[in-house]
């Protein structure tokens, strides 16, 4: 199915203010939706949309969370995310990093009780427009071994960059530390397909 892109992030705005968003945090997470679908690549992007819907109104993620300031020291500041969406958070600290940056020339900010962010691209490629560097990472869930091991203890770690350039497209990475995305890999399986051997 192909939809017109405001069609697309109009229909993951009213979702996403039907599941309990309200409407300024739906507007900021439907962008990131949206512009994450832009990529063109198949996951972190509007298909993971059924999924925060469900953890809206079933599984405690926060539609309205309680964003606050933990402790700021020049251009650093630690937010606290109450339980919030993950697009609602991290676009909250995007924001909050170039206000810092504006100010004193670099801006660090970090949230704590968040959730999964969806896809660096969305924030970075935001910075980059408004002319600054933009650099964002998260933590997550382990779902790796260190080298010998047998439980889980390494995380995927995504992260991304941007950097503006006169007269150039944006120079723009969004990846994670390891061989393949859980959404290339469930779509592999979802496909009957093997994972290939290195």
């Amino acid at each position: 199915m192909r939809l017109a892109v405001d069609t697309l992030n109009d229909w993951i705005l009213r979702l996403l203010a039907a599941a309990g968003l309200p409407d300024h945090q739906a507007t900021v997470a439907a962008r990131v939706f949206t512009d994450a679908s832009l990529r063109g690549v198949g996951h972190h992007d509007v298909s993971f949309l059924p999924q925060r819907l469900d953890w809206l109104t079933r599984l405690g993620v926060n539609p309205r969370p309680d964003i606050s300031l933990v402790r700021s020291f020049g251009g650093t500041e630690v937010w606290e995310g109450d339980k919030g969406l993950g697009e609602v958070c991290c676009s909250w600290i995007t924001d909050r990093a170039m206000i810092l940056a504006g100010e004193f020339g670099i801006g660090y900010a970090v949230i704590r009780n968040s959730n999964h962010f969806l896809a660096a691209s969305p924030y970075v490629e935001r910075c980059a427009a408004n002319g600054f560097l933009g650099l964002v990472f998260s933590s997550t869930d382990a779902g790796m071994s260190v080298p010998g091991g047998h439980g889980l203890g390494i995380g995927n770690n995504p992260l991304g960059f941007a950097l503006p350039q006169v007269g150039y497209p944006t120079l723009m990475a969004d990846l994670c530390m390891a061989y393949s995305s859980l959404g290339n890999l469930k779509a592999m399986a979802q496909a009957g397909q093997s994972v290939p051997s290195y």
